[in-house]
């Protein structure tokens, strides 16, 4: 509420009539309402600065947001090779790995993985493992590593 001129004349006018207690209650009314429109004024503060902050966070997520896709679509699509070809080569790594860990022995090998020996033989076929490459030698290991099997 804003003090009009009117309300100002009107005090003025109380003040030189005598009217004194007539004016003290208008200017008590006047600072409750400058009171109220302060505290009002406040909590606006308060909620514009809130809200700057929470649109500054979303702000930020969307950019990173952007940048995380752009980066990724970017990266995936460079690094993406036919399913075919990545299965491959997880099966081939996949196979050394258990070799390896088992020394060469098939038998162990199958069960560890979960396959039949004679499956495990024709992924050793199609990816040109041979399983004694990965057997104890006499002076040591050929493909080092520790037995798991």
């Amino acid at each position: 509420m804003a003090v009009s001129i009117a309300s100002y004349s009107e005090l003025m006018d109380w003040v030189k009539k005598g009217r004194i207690v007539d004016a003290q209650e208008k200017v008590i009314e006047l600072r409750a309402s400058w009171l109220s429109l302060q505290e009002e004024n406040f909590t606006l503060q308060e909620q514009n600065l809130a809200l700057q902050k929470k649109i500054s966070k979303l702000e930020q997520t969307l950019l990173a947001t952007q940048d995380t896709k752009e980066q990724t679509s970017s990266h995936s699509l460079d690094s993406l090779k036919p399913f075919g070809e990545m299965k491959n080569a997880f099966e081939k790594t996949y196979l050394i790995s258990i070799l390896t860990a088992c020394e060469g022995n098939v038998t162990h090998a199958a069960r560890l993985a979960g396959k039949h020996r004679a499956d495990l033989y024709d992924l050793l076929r199609k990816h040109q493992l041979n399983a004694s490459d990965f057997k104890k030698a006499r002076g040591g290991f050929l493909i080092t590593s520790e037995r798991h099997c």
